[in-house]
């Protein structure tokens, strides 16, 4: 028998429904990369070597905590080639 009355056993799945939410975090991660690129001599001499910093921005989920995270792209991309545990992931917090 419970001790708990229906509207108290919603609480307490709202409860763990909230913290389930909270326990997902969405952040907008910038990130810079190294972009090595061939550039052509003006004298028709051989081409160099130049390498330049790029800056990248991505939205990246974090989850378990923070414990775990993986790039909205990469999660989308092996979604659709049939990973199972990224299918998982996506599915669980849509």
């Amino acid at each position: 028998m419970s001790l708990l009355s229906n509207s108290q056993h919603m609480t307490a799945t709202a409860m763990m429904g909230a913290q389930c939410i909270l326990a997902m975090i969405f952040r907008l991660v910038k990130s810079e990369v190294e972009v090595e690129m061939e550039i052509e001599s003006a004298d028709g001499g051989e081409p160099q070597m130049v390498i330049t910093t790029e800056e990248e921005e991505e939205v990246v989920l974090f989850w378990n905590s923070g414990s775990k995270s993986k790039p909205i792209r990469d999660l989308s991309s092996a979604y659709q080639d049939g990973n199972m545990e990224d299918k998982a992931i996506l599915d669980y917090y849509r």
